[in-house]
């Protein structure tokens, strides 16, 4: 039998799946399957902005400008990244102060639709616009996930909830709400969007014997070259393939060799029951391994993620709190003691704040590695070709200008990266941004998106 490496790919039943690393089997080159990279798009969310430690030193290409103490977490990305300064969300008019708008300026963070705080009389459903993503994904007719970490309804301030805890929007009146369990999020991604009805069973498809049974031979056949630790390691393997199977069902297509696979979370986490030792931070890291499995799986093309909802009660307790000065940021012993609302009304500059700054973007740098640790059919990353854009839809307390925004990854190289451009002597709609994306990255005919009034020549490549 030929040795196999730790990529290897068994296949059964239209259903790839890589074998767990084995150290008694020897290493061999595995050959990805040549297909053609389709540009993938991801929205990051945070609430109500930054503090003071945001705006990178400097503007321009290259060694002209560094990070930030807040965006520190970037620098092995640094050549993926561009940031935006003095991008306005110009929905609402000219822009300022928007009344309730912590929830109205996050529901239209990714739609740029001049959203009221109640709905019209008699009741009806809140107004909103289709969201960039959905754009993609609609006119690509591709599949997208929503996912989230909000275990807890914070106070929507007098303004439908919907704009609150959704930034992805279908129509005008459907709001894609977030997944919260990474149980359900996986199930999404091995099933399908949950809106979907379960096709049935073709004649063929019935037919095939289970991947299990496919399987099962080889590992048998694998099993006398096997320490101890492997064969346990093999039974677990086996565990997976079982479950993914019965979610997959048998009608699932196949998987492409990069499809970076992880098992069904055991975690139950939900909206007002977690456990006792409940951690935010293995919360983010669990749904950042599912996106990226999604991603690099072809279950999804377009995703959106928010790190928490627009006026977020939560408290923080769980992160370390970090000192920041101009020059970066330390950690010290001492933990965050509020929640993003309380510390944000406390002042631009204080510490609390802006290490829940530094932990959004430490959770931005953790996927785009992942997604750059993931080749693409090209010899590119999934990083490469995606846009992986991340931001706030308002700066501080209901204020609408110089959004905290940037974006990670060349967009199949349509976009210019290693970029810290400020558009301060005329700032830039966040619309326009939004249409540069759907023009030339993806391709689409669009003249217009929200209140856009053009494309931004300056960060294309």
């Amino acid at each position: 039998m030929r040795a196999l490496s730790r990529r290897h790919v068994l296949r059964g039943a239209g259903v790839a799946l890589a074998l767990p690393f084995l150290e008694s089997l020897a290493p061999r080159r595995a050959h990805a399957l040549a297909a053609s990279p389709r540009r993938k798009f991801v929205a990051i969310y945070f609430p109500l902005g930054t503090a003071s430690f945001w705006k990178p030193s400097g503007v321009g290409a290259g060694n002209a400008w560094t990070l930030s103490p807040i965006l520190e977490p970037l620098t092995p990305l640094k050549d993926q990244v561009t940031v935006l300064g003095h991008v306005d969300q110009t929905a609402f008019g000219p822009p300022g102060f928007v009344s309730y708008g912590n929830g109205l300026l996050t529901g239209s963070y990714l739609t740029c639709v001049k959203l009221t705080a109640a709905p019209p009389t008699p009741p009806a459903q809140p107004r909103n616009g289709v969201s960039v993503d959905q754009r993609v994904a609609q006119a690509l007719g591709v599949k997208s996930l929503q996912a989230g970490l909000s275990t807890l309804d914070s106070y929507c301030d007098s303004a439908p909830c919907d704009f609150s805890r959704s930034i992805s929007w279908s129509d005008p009146t459907t709001p894609l709400y977030r997944v919260i369990s990474p149980q359900s999020l996986f199930d999404q991604i091995v099933t399908g969007l949950p809106a979907t009805p379960a096709p049935t069973p073709s004649p063929r498809a019935s037919a095939r014997k289970s991947v299990l049974d496919f399987v099962i031979g080889n590992a048998q056949g694998l099993e006398p070259k096997l320490s101890h630790s492997d064969r346990a390691r093999m039974d677990q393997f086996l565990t997976t393939v079982r479950d993914l199977e019965v979610r997959v069902g048998m009608a699932a297509p196949n998987m492409p060799a990069t499809c970076s696979m992880v098992a069904r979370p055991t975690q139950t986490f939900s909206l007002g029951h977690v456990p006792a030792d409940y951690d935010r931070d293995a919360h983010a890291n669990l749904m950042i391994d599912l996106l990226v499995m999604a991603l690099s799986c072809d279950a999804a093309h377009v995703a959106s993620f928010m790190l928490d909802d627009a006026r977020s009660d939560f408290i923080y307790n769980f992160l370390p709190q970090r000192h920041f000065t101009p020059a970066g940021s330390t950690a010290t012993t001492a933990k965050v003691s509020g929640s993003p609302i309380g510390l944000e009304n406390a002042g631009d500059a204080n510490d609390g704040w802006a290490s829940i700054n530094w932990w959004y973007v430490s959770k931005l740098a953790l996927l785009c590695q992942k997604m750059a640790a993931v080749p693409d059919a090209d010899g590119g990353t999934l990083l490469d070709n995606s846009v992986v854009w991340f931001g706030s839809g308002q700066q501080g307390e209901n204020s609408s200008v110089n959004l905290p925004v940037l974006y990670v990854g060349k967009g199949g190289g349509t976009l210019k990266t290693n970029l810290s451009l400020d558009f301060a002597s005329a700032s830039q709609r966040l619309s326009n941004v939004y249409l540069t994306f759907l023009r030339n990255v993806f391709g689409l005919p669009d003249t217009q998106f929200g209140d856009s009034t053009g494309i931004i020549p300056d960060i294309l490549a």
